[in-house]
Order: C-alpha cells, then sequence, then structure tokens
C-alpha cells in the first residue's frame, strides 16, 4: 500500500485508520470527507505528500504524529482549528502553509519538528496559539497588513523579530463587456494602433 485516493463513498477516516502503514507515500483527501479521526496515520513513516480537499474542516488530534517523511503541507480553506500534535514530530516538515479561517493552533501541533523554517499564515487575525507551539527557528510570513497585529499579538510577540509581510497577489477583476460590442472593441484597438504608427 503506496498511494491512496480515498473513494468519494468514504466520508469518514476513523481513528487508527492507517496508523503505521510504512510504505504509505501519498494520500488524497476529498471534499466530501467530514472528519479525519485520531491517530489516523500515525507513524506512516514514508508518507511524503498529503491533499486536502478545501472542503475539509474537521480533523482530531495526532493526525500525522510522527511522519518523518512530511516535507510540505497546505492546509484545506475550510478549517478552522487546527488540533493537538497533529503534526508533532514530523522532523522532515520544512513548510506550512496556514489558511485565513484558522482560529487557534493547538498545543504541541507542531513539536518536534525540527526542520520547520516557514510557515504562511494567509489571514489577517493571528489565531491563538501557546508558547510552546512553535521553535525558535521559524520565519512567519504574514499579510504585509497584519504584521503589527502578529506581532503585537499574546504569545506571537515572542517570535516579532522573525516575523515579515507579503502581499496577497492581486486578481485584476474581469472587465464587463457585453459581447455585441467585443468586436468594435477591437476594430477601434486596431485603427488605434494604424495611426500611432502612422505618425512615428
Amino acid at each position: 500500500l503506496t498511494d491512496i485516493v480515498i473513494p468519494e463513498s468514504i466520508t469518514e477516516i476513523s481513528d487508527f485508520t492507517l496508523m503505521g502503514c510504512k510504505n504509505l507515500r501519498s494520500v488524497s483527501l476529498h471534499g466530501g470527507i467530514k472528519n479525519v479521526g485520531k491517530q489516523a496515520f500515525d507513524s506512516c513513516s514514508a508518507l511524503e505528500k498529503v491533499h486536502f480537499h478545501d472542503n475539509i474542516s474537521s480533523f482530531d488530534i495526532c493526525i500525522f504524529w510522527e511522519c518523518t517523511s512530511l516535507k510540505e503541507i497546505v492546509l484545506p480553506k475550510a478549517m478552522y482549528e487546527i488540533p493537538e500534535a497533529m503534526f508533532a514530530r514530523c522532523s522532515s516538515l520544512e513548510e506550512v502553509t496556514i489558511q485565513e479561517n484558522v482560529t487557534m493552533i493547538g498545543y504541541n501541533s507542531f513539536e518536534g519538528c525540527y526542520g520547520l523554517r516557514k510557515v504562511t499564515l494567509t489571514g489577517k487575525y493571528p489565531p491563538a496559539i501557546s508558547p510552546n507551539t512553535f521553535s525558535s527557528n521559524i520565519t512567519f510570513h504574514v499579510p504585509e497588513d497584519a504584521v503589527e497585529a502578529y506581532r503585537t499579538a499574546p504569545d506571537w510577540s515572542i517570535h516579532a523579530n522573525r516575523i515579515v509581510g507579503f502581499w496577497p497577489p492581486y486578481v485584476l477583476p474581469s472587465p464587463s463587456i457585453p459581447s455585441s460590442n467585443m468586436n468594435q472593441l477591437w476594430t477601434w484597438l486596431l485603427r488605434f494602433t494604424i495611426l500611432f504608427l502612422w505618425e512615428l
């Protein structure tokens, strides 16, 4: 058993379901899953890649305990809490993206993640953490206009000098042009271009 795509017919992953599957390398979780039980992937030491559908919101404790081959995690957008010890002892984990709906990061969620160097938080409001949630080797990337809020938030202030800002990508709104006018627009642009080049 090395690669798993959870079937659409399964809506819940029970406690300890794949615990200790030493050869499991990747798993994909679809959006119909309502809950992932505790220690569901505990000690899957070869697990390198986990794909979460953005609709998954409910997770129990210690799900990826000691998954020592995990390197990068992008958490789902519907997730509102990172439970206790979710990624504890994932010693190869280097990068994590935490989405804006997360309001709390549980006790020891990243305990023993000695390789973790980059955590990106997309939300403008700092989630609640405890003093030992993160180690002192991590750089936190947060929205530029939320840097001060993170640096002064309870238990975040100890990481203040390692909190840096980023500008979220800006997507230009699509112009609302009736399809009936598109030909006229292109004709006008072509004429303007010809006249401009003629003047040169």
